[in-house]
């Protein structure tokens, strides 16, 4: 006889319960298009890491550029533990109101995954690993911007592209 679990996977699998409940209940309220409400939580996910650094003694500086954002962030999400180290984003700048950016081993792909394998196709998913990006943007650098993720892969990562508004 299997001898039963007592762990159901640690901090990957917790993220994976919390996103997709959030994706669920978003779309329960609005129905196709949860992505406007689903941005709102990615910008408090991201004023929440900051605030809590802070209680911890880090911070993180404003930024100017969509791109010196995003790499604050990532930078934040190393030292709070969600990515394991800097290299696992890549950022290109396709120009200086444009990214496109890379992520392996992204924590939120279980999720990802699963709202893929439910019927949802690519264009649907909100993608909170962009979402944040997005939400750290705005916050250090207050520049609104829109982010679409145009490739997924469970194994490898995932792909978007964010540009200025």
């Amino acid at each position: 006889m299997k001898e039963k679990a007592t762990t159901i996977g640690g901090r990957g699998e917790l993220l994976r319960v919390w996103m997709n409940a959030l994706e669920k209940t978003a779309r329960d309220f609005h129905g196709t298009r949860p992505k406007r409400f689903c941005r709102r939580v990615y910008e408090h996910a991201v004023e929440e890491l900051f605030k809590i650094m802070g209680e911890y003694g880090l911070s993180v500086s404003k930024a100017s550029t969509l791109r010196e954002s995003v790499e604050r962030y990532v930078e934040a999400s190393v030292q709070a533990g969600l990515l394991e180290d800097v290299s696992q984003v890549q950022i290109t700048e396709i120009n200086v109101n444009n990214l496109d950016i890379r992520v392996n081993h992204c924590p939120f792909a279980g999720s990802c995954r699963d709202l893929l394998e439910s019927g949802l196709t690519l264009k649907e998913l909100t993608c909170a690993q962009m979402g944040c990006f997005r939400g750290a943007v705005l916050l250090l650098s207050d520049v609104d911007c829109q982010y679409d993720l145009i490739a997924f892969d469970p194994v490898k990562g995932c792909q978007g592209i964010m540009e200025r508004v």
